[in-house]
């Protein structure tokens, strides 16, 4: 017997004798010390594995913060008092751990981790902490609070993103987790609408959610995201890139697979309900058009879009519909809601005139509740994330938000149409640049930068800044195998 097989024959005896000493050790943890002891003991191995894994290759640390960020506001909702934002916190913390592990035995390009993603992240990070000791907030701990969504959920995300994410198939890896999380999200939301909610569910919609989740167009669904809105908008934003991306991608078992999920967000979409989840594909496909320079393409959807627009405003057609008639209030200026919302607006408006920095981090809105309960701000909805970043860090914070977010959609814009040589990376870099500026103008509607939306509001604006990185691999992957067809000709 040769040596190689002898130690193959060795390791297979020694990987068995292990696995039944472990089944052993789990069995007698349960019979001895109970079930929370036993289902510790029995996740150990799991636990270990997926150390070593994440230390070898953290991307993988970055796929399971992305489904633990899709599947916490489920715990949430049933654990509404327990500190989940500490499992996130933790596997951050352990990613960026993975990266400087994986530094000691493997070369990081720590220049991918500094551009101008992240140098607006700091300038911002810069301007909240100046935040904190605005003389108008009344509750430092709030402010303290939402530094996490800030400023450190966005840095972190931007760096281990940038440093986890080493070349071109860990891309295509996070996209294919993104598109499962996105079925498995609208396949929740259709057994919400067709089969029923659970107990917790439905409790939450019938008393918390009462008010804007059963409406005259009928039920929204959330799916297992905090909200219709959260949800409407994780959906459209998904339609956008998923089915741009199966356009151009080259595999066609990709191709099939993103038609699929666009489809299925598209469903996702409608059956939420949130009539401002429209306004990011329809802004999304026409700044998709303006980057291919394709002249034909570009009327053929500006036309398309009026056409849309002309079919909700000035016609009936469809009315019975409940999505079409939910559809069509986006353009009805005496829909209540929209009334609701000038009004609360303009009284925002008159209390921060004399505010141009606002009333403190955390405390605009119902949410501030917690920390001023009889704050003036906390007292009215600010219903929009402008609304809302407008009431907490002031003109001169949402003037400074918004032009980063304008670079970083800027920036995208310039290096598909100028920068990026591989044509399949640029489609990508297209698809995620117009959904940013679609969800980034949807933003004016509602405040949906919750979990899971924030995790991937960064997580698209930092593979953005990647795309050239990647340009530049698939280029010299593409030389050096030209090198090897001519050298054995």
């Amino acid at each position: 017997m040769r040596a190689d097989d002898r130690s193959k024959i060795e390791g297979t005896i020694l990987t068995f004798l292990l696995l039944i000493l472990g089944l052993a050790v789990v069995t007698y943890a349960f019979v001895k010390y109970g079930y929370l002891v036993g289902s510790v003991i029995a996740v150990l191995p799991l636990l270990a594995a997926f150390i070593v894994i994440g230390i070898k290759r953290p991307v993988w640390v970055f796929i399971f913060l992305l489904v633990v960020n899709y599947f916490i506001p489920v715990f949430m909702r049933r654990l509404p008092d327990a500190p989940l934002s500490l499992v996130l916190d933790s596997i951050m913390l352990f990613n960026v751990v993975a990266v400087l592990i994986m530094s000691y035995h493997k070369k990081v390009e720590w220049k991918r981790a500094i551009n101008g993603f992240t140098i607006t992240i700091m300038i911002w990070m810069l301007y909240c902490m100046m935040e904190l000791f605005n003389p108008q907030s009344v509750s430092f701990i709030a402010g303290l609070s939402a530094t996490r969504t800030y400023f450190i959920y966005p840095l972190v995300i931007a760096i281990i993103v940038a440093l986890s994410c080493e070349n071109y198939k860990d891309l295509f890896l996070i996209f294919n987790v993104w598109a499962v999380l996105t079925i498995i999200s609208a396949i929740k939301a259709m057994i919400q609408k067709y089969i029923g909610f659970t107990p917790v569910e439905a409790e939450w919609v019938y008393t918390v959610g009462k008010t804007t989740h059963i409406i005259w167009s009928g039920i929204r669904y959330f799916s297992i995201f905090t909200d219709a809105a959260s949800f409407g908008s994780a959906m459209s934003l998904a339609l956008v890139v998923f089915s741009i991306f199966a356009i151009y991608v080259k595999s066609k078992f990709q191709k099939i697979f993103f038609i699929i999920t666009a489809f299925f967000a598209l469903y996702g979409m409608l059956i939420s309900g949130t009539r401002s989840s429209l306004v990011i594909p329809l802004v999304g496909y026409t700044a998709f058009t303006v980057l291919t320079k394709n002249a034909k393409l570009a009327v053929v959807t500006v036309l398309g879009v009026l056409f849309l627009i002309v079919f909700l405003k000035f016609s009936n057609i469809g009315q019975g519909n409940s999505v079409i008639r939910r559809a069509r209030s986006v353009f009805d200026t005496n829909d209540p809601s929209y009334l609701a919302r000038r009004s609360n607006q303009k009284l925002i408006g008159a209390y921060m005139a004399d505010k141009p920095f606002g009333v403190g981090m955390g405390l605009g809105g119902g949410k501030a509740k917690v920390y001023a309960p009889y704050a003036y701000a906390s007292q009215i909805p600010t219903d929009s994330w402008f609304v809302m970043m407008w009431v907490e860090v002031g003109i001169i914070g949402l003037i400074l938000r918004l032009l980063f977010y304008l670079y970083v959609v800027g920036y995208g814009a310039y290096i598909v149409l100028f920068k990026l040589q591989n044509k399949e990376l640029r489609c990508i870099t297209a698809s995620l640049t117009v959904g940013l500026l679609g969800l980034f103008v949807n933003l004016y509607a509602n405040e949906v930068l919750q979990f899971p939306n924030i995790t991937t509001f960064y997580m698209i604006q930092a593979l953005i800044f990647l795309a050239p990185f990647f340009d530049k691999e698939i280029t010299e992957s593409q030389k050096s195998v030209a090198q090897s067809e001519s050298l054995t000709k």
